[in-house]
């Protein structure tokens, strides 16, 4: 009798704690968020147009900005965003500056929350340099090989959820295949994500050995030198290992 009172009492607690409405998210997120977004559509869509290439804000949403953080997730769909020449910017709350990561010699930069800096006069769009001739295989069957590969790839065969967005096939040193998903091409720059974290780790290891850096030193960028920044004082290892706070 004491287990079925147990049940029913579990049972009607059940809706009152699916009724419960999620925490809105904080100020802090929701800038997160807006500068994530920023950053992002900056980085694609910037940087492709100083490369020559296009793409749009939709293209950008369909492919990088997905299957991102859950807690950030929602809001970066819903957040809006504009781009112009030099910059992207995010409005995530009605009293404070928008989001803005601004594109320079560098690629885009992600500014401060409340930065109110003028971000139509930073950088400049050039294009990139030409590619590589595509060749031809040296034999039938490694053709044949690639095609096989090639059309796996086109029909977004290699596993559910999967997106690919360019593939190009490089042997002894020269380029004897490529694809690319619509609205991406040669000329369009490809979000590195980890691979980008892994050739840095290996170039700065290597600086390291030669006895060029230091790790544990602050990173002597010097957007980040002037009086009373606190940004002056994270290290290279604290970039490296994403646990540098910045947001």
């Amino acid at each position: 009798m004491r287990l079925l009172i147990l049940a029913a009492a579990a049972a009607f607690a059940l809706p009152a704690v699916a009724q419960t409405p999620a925490p809105a998210p904080s100020a802090a997120t929701r800038a997160m968020a807006a500068g994530y977004k920023a950053l992002t559509v900056c980085s694609a869509v910037l940087n492709a147009r100083a490369a020559g290439a296009e793409r749009t804000v939709e293209s950008v949403e369909a492919n990088e900005l997905v299957g991102i953080y859950p807690e950030l997730d929602a809001l970066v769909r819903e957040l809006p965003v504009e781009v112009w020449n030099g910059a992207a910017s995010v409005r995530w709350d009605e009293a404070m500056p928008p989001r803005i990561a601004v594109y320079g010699d560098n690629g885009c930069s992600i500014m401060p929350v409340g930065w109110r800096g003028d971000a139509a006069e930073s950088g400049h769009l050039a294009p990139g340099a030409l590619r590589e001739e595509v060749v031809e295989a040296s034999s039938r069957e490694g053709r044949d090989a690639l095609d096989t590969v090639i059309r796996r790839v086109a029909a977004q065969d290699y596993g559910e959820g999967t997106r690919t967005t360019a593939v190009v096939v490089l042997n002894n040193g020269l380029q004897v295949a490529e694809w690319y998903a619509p609205g991406f091409g040669p000329y369009t720059p490809q979000r590195t994500w980890s691979v980008g974290k892994s050739i840095a780790g290996t170039l700065i290891g290597a600086a390291v050995q030669r006895g060029e850096a230091d790790v544990n030193a602050p990173a002597a960028i010097a957007d980040w030198s002037r009086d009373g920044d606190p940004r002056a004082t994270i290290t290279l290892d604290q970039l490296m290992r994403m646990a540098s706070g910045l947001t």
